[in-house]
C-alpha cells in the first residue's frame, strides 16, 4: 500500500503468488518477521518474494523469515529498491537479520537472495543465503548491492552453487 507507516507483517505463510509476495512502495518503518514465503514453480520474469521500492525511510526490518524460490526465470528473494538518495533519507536503516533464503533459478539471467539498489545503511547479519542458477551464462548472487552505502555483514553463510556467479557483488 502506498504511503503507509509502521507496518508489521508477522508469522504468515505466502505461497503461489505470480509476481511478488510482499510488495510495498513509499514505506516508513516496516517489520517483516517470522514469515514463510515459498514459490516452487515460478515462470514470471523478475519474480520477487519481498519487494520494497520507490521510497523507503525509517527502520526496515526483515527478520527471521524462511524464503524458498524455485523456477524457470530469474528471481530475487529480498529486493530493496529506493531509486536515489532523495528516496532513502538520512537515518534510514535496513536490517536483514537471521533469514534462511534459497533461490534456485533455471535461467541465464541474474538471480539473487538479497538485492539492494540504493541504501544509506544496511545490516546483513546471521543469514543463510543459498543461490543456484543453471547454465554457464548465468550469474547468481547471494548479495547484490548497486550503490555506495554503509554495509555491515556479520556471520552470514553465503553459498553459490551455480556454474558461475558470486557470493557478494
Amino acid at each position: 500500500h502506498p504511503n503507509k507507516h509502521d507496518i508489521v507483517i508477522r508469522n504468515n505463510t505466502f505461497t503461489g503468488q505470480e509476481k511478488q509476495m510482499v510488495y510495498g512502495v513509499m514505506i516508513k518503518n516496516i517489520t517483516i518477521v517470522g514469515n514463510t514465503l515459498t514459490m516452487k514453480s515460478f515462470t514470471q520474469s523478475d519474480f520477487r518474494a519481498i519487494d520494497l521500492r520507490t521510497k523507503l525511510e525509517g527502520i526496515i526490518n526483515i527478520t527471521g523469515n524462511n524464503i524458498v524460490l524455485s523456477g524457470t526465470s530469474y528471481a530475487n528473494a529480498v529486493y530493496l529498491g529506493p531509486t536515489s538518495a532523495a528516496n532513502c533519507p538520512e537515518g534510514t536503516v535496513m536490517n536483514i537479520v537471521n533469514n534462511a533464503i534459497s533461490v534456485n533459478s533455471q535461467t541465464t539471467s541474474l538471480s539473487s537472495a538479497v538485492q539492494v539498489r540504493y541504501a544509506r545503511e544496511v545490516n546483513l547479519l546471521y543469514n543463510t543465503l543459498l543461490v543456484h542458477s543453471e547454465g554457464s551464462n548465468s550469474a547468481p548472487l547471494a548479495v547484490y548491492y548497486a550503490a555506495n552505502m554503509q554495509l555491515t555483514a556479520t556471520n552470514n553463510l553465503m553459498q553459490n552453487t551455480g556454474e558461475t556467479g558470486l557470493a557478494v557483488y
